[in-house]
Order: structure tokens, then C-alpha cells, then sequence
């Protein structure tokens, strides 16, 4: 219902562009809608609320679509002017194609997603080397004592300072 009162005063190129329409008749009274109103939860109505609610700006994210339905992510800055504060009489909306930002934010969560993962398994690497490299060298170690415990005197001092150092 809000949407019936709601009319597009001046689209900018940038805006055309942004929704891939040819002309500002094709997108004017489409805007509404193509900020994806009807299947995310009425963003720019909430916007709109909270301006009435004494609010000069407010920056929504949202998820609105081109003229050929493909899907394009969005930061939506609704501005009341100055001299619009006391009826509200227009407000001025922003667009900002966020599309790129989001895809490489995902791409980032992917990766650091990966990045856990590996050092994950590059713990567990270490783990299992760690410990099968401790065996063989209780084994040296033991070997070293009972050499010396053996030999005992036989051993020169040169060869019990060997045995030490393993």
C-alpha cells in the first residue's frame, strides 16, 4: 500500500545503467519493485518508516534485480533534504552496486574457509610426525645408555663424550 503513494521523480543514467534499462520509462515506475521489495522483506519501506520516525539518512542492504530478473546486490541510501525535513515531502534514494564486494566477500569466506581446513590437516601432519619421530629416537637414546653402560671403561673420553651428546 505505501508503494501506491511512492512516484519516481528523475532517474540518472547511472541508475539506467545500474538496472541494464534502455530508457527511464522502462524502469520509473518499476523502481519500487526492482529493489526487491516484494521477496526481501520491504527494505525501502522500512527505510521509508524510519524516516518518519525523525531519521535524516538510513543505508539499507538489499537484494534488488535488473530489468532481465538477474539478481544484483545493492546499498540503498535514502536521504531526506533540508527542505523536505517537515512534510516529507521527496526523499532522494542512492544506489550502489554492491555486487562485486559481495561476490568477493564470499569468495574471502570461501578461502579462509579452505585456509582453516588445511591448517587443519597440516596440524594433524605435524602431530603424527612428531610422534613417529620420537620412537626412533627413544630407540637411539636407549641404545647410547647401554652402549655406555657396557663399555663402560673401555670407552675413551672422546667416545664417552660422544654417547653423551646422543
Amino acid at each position: 500500500r505505501v508503494f501506491e503513494s511512492i512516484r519516481t521523480l528523475s532517474v540518472n543514467e547511472a541508475t539506467l545503467r545500474l538496472f541494464d534499462a534502455p530508457d527511464v520509462e522502462s524502469i520509473q515506475h518499476r523502481l519500487p519493485e526492482l529493489l526487491g521489495t516484494g521477496r526481501h522483506g520491504g527494505s525501502l519501506v522500512e527505510a521509508l518508516l524510519e524516516l518518519t520516525d525523525g531519521a535524516s539518512v538510513v543505508e539499507r542492504e538489499l537484494t534488488g534485480q535488473r530489468l532481465n530478473g538477474t539478481p544484483l546486490d545493492l546499498l540503498l541510501r535514502v536521504t531526506v533534504p533540508e527542505d523536505a525535513r517537515h512534510d516529507l515531502g521527496y526523499v532522494l534514494l542512492s544506489l550502489t552496486d554492491v555486487s562485486a564486494l559481495k561476490a568477493a566477500e564470499a569468495k574471502l569466506g570461501r578461502t579462509a574457509e579452505e585456509l582453516r581446513r588445511s591448517n587443519g590437516e597440516l596440524q594433524q601432519f605435524a602431530y603424527v610426525a612428531s610422534h613417529d619421530l620420537q620412537e626412533p629416537l627413544r630407540i637411539i637414546t636407549g641404545f647410547s645408555e647401554l652402549l655406555s653402560k657396557s663399555l663402560g671403561d673401555r670407552l675413551g673420553q672422546d667416545d664417552r663424550d660422544y654417547l653423551a651428546f646422543i
